[in-house]
């Protein structure tokens, strides 16, 4: 995770905490309706990045066991929003 997030916390502990609301942050974020923005987020693979890399600081073996090439798909044209669609706004 990028030094600056956690610029002023002193112990192990308080580093450990930031870590986790950054995580919570970004997957609350990845559940948002996947507008162009979130879409392109996603296919850069910027989300699945940062997500890796805060994952793997709390807990290593998370950032082995993911498939963060599954992160970067959003499929073609609407098709996340669709989907998106079907599962959440039934």
């Amino acid at each position: 995770m990028k030094g600056e997030a956690l610029e002023g916390l002193a112990t192990k502990e308080e580093i450990l905490a930031a870590l986790r609301s950054r995580a919570y942050r970004l997957l609350c974020d990845s559940l948002e309706y996947p507008d162009g923005a979130l879409c392109e987020v996603i296919r850069s693979g910027a989300l699945a990045e940062t997500l890796r890399e805060v994952l793997g600081a709390i807990e290593p073996s998370l950032a082995l066991r993911t498939d963060w090439r599954a992160l970067r798909d959003a499929g073609v044209d609407d098709e996340l929003a669709v989907e998106y669609t079907r599962l959440f706004e039934v």
